[in-house]
């Protein structure tokens, strides 16, 4: 996951997607639902062979069964985006 950087496309859907919910993503991540739908957005804003390879199935198990470290690595991704922006 440290890897991959998440496109501002992504980051911008990640947003919009908790405050549609009016939930940060700790809350998010720990609904079973909402967490499947990031781990949706996030798959679809992959580079096209790595979703080809790392299907959508295994990407929600990746994000049930290590949700912690995911959650780390996307809050730091957002507020490093965010940091950004207000430069």
């Amino acid at each position: 996951m440290q890897q991959f950087s998440i496109s501002n496309h992504t980051q911008k859907q990640i947003q919009q997607f908790l405050a549609e919910r009016n939930v940060d993503l700790q809350t998010a991540m720990d609904d079973e639902a909402m967490n499947r739908e990031l781990a949706a957005l996030l798959h679809a804003g992959l580079p096209a062979m790595v979703r080809k390879f790392y299907g959508l199935a295994k990407m929600e198990a990746l994000f049930t069964d290590k949700k912690d470290m995911i959650y780390t690595a996307i809050a730091q991704r957002l507020q490093q985006a965010e940091a950004k922006s207000k430069k």
